[in-house]
């Protein structure tokens, strides 16, 4: 049996208009998430870390905002104290402290 609209098998359209507008929503919405799905991540770069010597009026939060890193610098103040095995934030001039560098940073100091 036929109706007025279409007849499509088993699958009886209304309104074809309707049906073509959802079905080209429904194919954009799935490419911009495959395209989403199939972005590169962004490279991140290689992080090792650099002995400082302690100037006279360093800190910790100062050698941190020097590391030129894209991060907080609290972050980056914590990670210092971790990787030296410090405690708190007290460093005295003539002390060794290793701070975080990018391999192209470290590159670019030499």
């Amino acid at each position: 049996m036929q109706t007025a609209r279409g007849d499509y098998g088993h699958i009886r359209v209304k309104n074809p208009v309707r049906a073509l507008v959802s079905l080209l929503v429904l194919t954009f919405a799935l490419l911009v998430v495959a395209k989403a799905l199939l972005v590169t991540p962004p490279r991140i770069a290689e992080v090792v870390y650099q002995p400082i010597v302690v100037q006279d009026g360093d800190s910790l939060w100062r050698l941190a905002e020097r590391t030129g890193l894209a991060q907080d610098t609290r972050t980056l103040v914590y990670q210092i104290m971790k990787y030296n095995g410090l405690i708190d934030s007290t460093i005295h001039p003539g002390q060794v402290i290793y701070v975080p560098v990018t391999v192209s940073g470290l590159a670019s100091a030499n």
